[in-house]
């Protein structure tokens, strides 16, 4: 399996992000907030939107940097989710927020993503 991250895997359309944000699922696992729901089923099995709030991280190179940091721990350990929502048809759109004020480690994104999937892979087995 190959450990991309394409424009297909990312949440465009307007119409989808505020069906995410209007009625959906969440939970909070710092320094992160997910929010997610099944949407309309696209190519793809699996959608992410990732924002890192401009009230919390005022320096837009830091802000980037914190974005590239979660893409690339999501991008390792996404399989698992991907394989559940695959063989159900399904397409789970995924909104994660960044909470934090500071910039956090990448070991402790990693493992955060890894935690915030599982749990996202429990609730839908």
């Amino acid at each position: 399996m190959k450990n991309t991250f394409e424009k297909s895997e990312r949440i465009c359309s307007k119409k989808t992000i505020n069906a995410l944000f209007s009625s959906s699922s969440g939970f909070y696992e710092y320094p992160f907030r997910i929010i997610y729901k099944i949407v309309e089923k696209k190519e793809n099995s699996i959608q992410i939107l990732i924002t890192v709030p401009k009230k919390n991280i005022k320096k837009s190179v830091t802000r980037n940097r914190i974005k590239r940091l979660i893409r690339e721990a999501y991008r390792i350990h996404k399989h698992n989710l991907t394989n559940l929502f695959e063989s159900k048809n399904q397409t789970l759109g995924i909104v994660i927020i960044y909470t934090s004020k500071a910039t956090e480690s990448f070991n402790l994104i990693e493992r955060k993503i890894i935690l915030s999937l599982q749990r996202l892979e429990n609730d839908y087995s």
